[in-house]
């Protein structure tokens, strides 16, 4: 009588590597454009909380210096003021969230009196400018992104000028906003 050869294969447990490998794949091709996006919402957040507390601090200082003209204006007296937070001030310097300078002095509206305006330089990444800039546009009578005016004395904020003058190649962009 023969002797029955039974083969018997192993039950395969677990994944191989390649099946591995692509799940991998899979995973990171769905992941990369989500955490863009979730990093891009954070900045625009980030914009949009920087812009509220940009028109907090002009309507502050209209409010405890309604009369002009902002001669000496400077950072100390806008301290002094007790307008901004104490957490974004180390000696004479504030600080916006993204942890750049902002500078008061006082300023001149296009055809207006000398140091007759509260001007602000609030310097931002410069993938948060345009969204900063429209924030805060409605605040201020006058805005330049660099040296470049996006709204003018009683206009509206021009939008394809912001989205150009935003578009530098540089990190930061120093946006002023001047209210008289």
């Amino acid at each position: 009588m023969k002797a029955k050869i039974v083969k018997t294969q192993k039950q395969q447990k677990g994944f191989t590597l390649i099946e591995m490998i692509i799940a991998i794949a899979i995973i990171a091709i769905v992941a990369i454009p989500l955490g863009y996006l979730g990093v891009k919402a954070m900045g625009s957040a980030t914009a949009n909380s920087e812009g509220q507390i940009t028109q907090g601090y002009l309507n502050d200082l209209k409010t405890k210096y309604p009369r002009g003209p902002y001669t000496g204006l400077n950072n100390q007296m806008v301290i002094d003021a007790g307008v901004p937070d104490d957490a974004t001030i180390s000696g004479t310097t504030i600080s916006n969230l993204w942890g750049y300078s902002i500078v008061f002095t006082a300023g001149t509206l296009t055809g207006g009196t000398a140091n007759g305006a509260i001007q602000m330089v609030n310097t931002v990444p410069a993938d948060a400018c345009l969204n900063y800039v429209s924030k805060t546009s409605d605040s201020a009578d006058e805005v330049l992104v660099g040296t470049t005016t996006v709204k003018t004395v009683g206009g509206v904020l021009n939008n394809a000028t912001a989205t150009t003058a935003c578009a530098v190649s540089t990190a930061t962009v120093g946006v002023t906003l001047r209210k008289a």
